[in-house]
């Protein structure tokens, strides 16, 4: 299923119950997942980053996909990752995000799409679903992608520190 809108008229327990063995994730997993469903319905500003932790830390004009990833990872651990696109944030002297293989990916990390200098990024939420902020026309939304595991589309993924304590 494709979640789009807010999650007050979407059953949320149904969406995590749609997450393979959510109970059995660490708990900061398991916060890092429904801080970025509380964000969908959001609305996608290219180019948009957070503010600050919380919702309140999205701009009511809309939140870029990278901005988001670094929104859900500030609200969850209460320090910023870091400003600027993914590959800022994935690869500056100070990140606390490592590259991981396919067979290590669990819901909570992150996937990234690189492609030359731009590229796209988002939440694992497991069994080849992605929560990201999607672009204009559909803004923060959970739901399949089919190249999550698909090699040729250049993707990376990650893991931040202590995600699993």
């Amino acid at each position: 299923d494709v979640y789009y809108g807010t999650l007050e008229y979407i059953d949320y327990q149904k969406i995590l119950n749609e997450i393979p063995d959510y109970n059995k994730l660490s708990k900061n997993r398991k916060e890092v997942i429904n801080i970025a469903l509380s964000a969908v319905g959001g609305k996608y500003l290219f180019g948009g980053k957070a503010t600050g932790p919380g919702l309140e830390g999205i701009p009511k004009s809309g939140i870029d996909c990278s901005g988001f990833v670094n929104w859900v990872y500030w609200t969850a651990t209460g320090s910023n990752p870091g400003m600027g696109g993914t590959w800022n944030m994935v690869n500056s002297p100070t990140s606390k995000m490592r590259p991981i293989g396919i067979t290590e990916l669990k819901p909570g990390d992150i996937v990234v799409y690189n492609k030359g200098n731009a590229g796209h990024t988002g939440i694992y939420a497991g069994d080849g679903e992605f929560i990201h902020a999607a672009g204009r026309d559909y803004g923060i939304v959970k739901g399949k992608s089919n190249s999550l595991s698909n090699s040729s589309n250049g993707l990376v993924y990650y893991r931040y520190a202590g995600i699993d304590d």
